[in-house]
């Protein structure tokens, strides 16, 4: 009975209705100011479009490749690099292979082709080259590819080429700056060499020209200082001579002579540059006046690696290299370790920063080593910590903002991040 009476109950309550359609409120005024909306930009693409005939009817000659490459030249400035994460990245093996850390991410290049990824390790830009000996310049702008050797190079973002030109004369040299000016030195009719420089919009700006042998060249962050280390014959030997230039004069404002070295490599670093010779090191402010120098003194230089915070030396100390003398140079010249390792050394690498502890890294022929240095009680100590590699076919290592990436034949992968 009860339950009869719910139902009875439940009969007489009145059924709500559901619609599975809801008719919209039209309200007149909205939708006359939705007409004119509509109206205005039928208009508006009416009028970009005779906007562009127009422009592409009287300026359609001047429109060129060359256009396009200067509007995608900066593109890719407004986006951040961001922190290197990638785990591993993979590529295909090529001849003679070079790698370059470029915006947290990787460059890698060889006789057929250059590519390059993010810090994610995604593939960002990949390009057909023809290049007998490719030779990879980073800076924090573009990245450079020249052809040792060949009358090619080109400039990239990192998301495409921007420039791909030729040489009168075979590329021998090169470096970039951060503001994007670059210098490349060519082999020369004239003299025995030229040194090509171009600024930061990629155009050419002026030429220096060297009768001696142009060993190595350097051009500072802001593109506004060069200089070129030269080997100069006298009487029995080979004298170094560092000339300095400053952007758009072709004088030379000062000049230095070592006698009686050979000039190997020069880098600019903070509030000056460095010049490496076969018998010693020498660091100069940034108008060529001698800050310190350091002698080589019972060891034959084998490897060497120089940033703006480091330099990295490592030196033979038997006939079978077995036992490495190590020094690492702080960027004002002071010598932080000197020491000799007991192990066999392919190459070292100079840490790009100094937020961490590493000083330096070792590569051997079964370990990457890292040179730390900490401050305990007014006392800094020095450790060297091991990483076995994966493979035998390690290539190349080079120091990233954090950590140092390992360069194998067809992949790479980090290591002390």
């Amino acid at each position: 009975m009860a339950v009869q009476n719910r139902k009875q109950a439940g009969a007489n309550k009145q059924a709500l209705r559901v619609s599975s359609k809801i008719a919209p409120q039209i309200t007149k005024y909205y939708l006359k100011i939705s007409k004119r909306y509509q109206t205005a930009c039928a208009l508006f693409i009416i009028v970009l479009l005779v906007y562009l005939i127009f422009i592409l009817g009287a300026y359609g000659e001047y429109i060129t490749y060359a256009n396009l490459q200067y509007l995608l030249r900066d593109i890719d400035t407004i986006s951040s690099s961001g922190e290197s994460s990638f785990s591993q990245i993979k590529y295909n093996s090529q001849s003679e292979q070079t790698f370059a850390v470029f915006k947290n991410g990787l460059a890698t290049a060889g006789k057929e082709s250059v590519s390059l990824f993010d810090s994610s390790g995604l593939l960002l830009c990949e390009d057909t080259i023809s290049f007998s000996d490719p030779v990879l310049v980073p800076s924090n702008k573009y990245l450079m590819l020249y052809d040792i050797g060949g009358n090619s190079y080109a400039v990239y973002n990192s998301i495409t080429r921007i420039v791909s030109r030729q040489t009168d004369y075979k590329i021998v040299d090169g470096d970039m700056s951060d503001s994007g000016a670059f210098i490349l030195v060519t082999r020369s009719n004239e003299t025995k060499y030229v040194v090509e420089v171009y600024n930061s919009a990629l155009n050419h700006t002026m030429n220096i020209y060297k009768d001696n042998y142009v060993m190595d060249t350097a051009i500072s962050k802001d593109g506004k200082r060069i200089v070129v280390c030269s080997a100069v014959p006298s009487a029995t030997d080979f004298d170094c001579e560092i000339a300095l230039y400053t952007e758009g004069n072709g004088e030379m404002f000062n000049k230095i002579v070592l006698s009686q070295t050979m000039p190997l490599y020069v880098r600019f670093l903070e509030d000056g540059f460095a010049v490496l010779c076969d018998n010693g090191l020498y660091f100069y402010d940034e108008d060529g006046v001698n800050v310190s120098s350091y002698l080589f003194s019972g060891m034959t230089l084998e490897y060497a690696d120089l940033s703006e915070e480091y330099i990295v030396l490592a030196g033979s100390e038997n006939a079978l290299g077995s036992e490495n003398r190590i020094l690492v140079f702080e960027k004002n010249g002071t010598l932080l370790y000197n020491d000799i390792v007991k192990e066999r050394i392919n190459s070292v690498c100079a840490p790009v920063s100094n937020n961490g502890k590493a000083i330096a890294y070792l590569l051997t022929p079964e370990n990457v080593i890292q040179l730390s240095a900490s401050k305990e009680n007014e006392e800094t100590e020095y450790t060297l910590e091991k990483a076995s590699i994966r493979e035998e076919d390690v290539l190349s290592i080079r120091a990233a903002d954090n950590g140092i990436v390992v360069c194998r034949a067809t992949g790479a992968y980090y290591l002390f991040k």
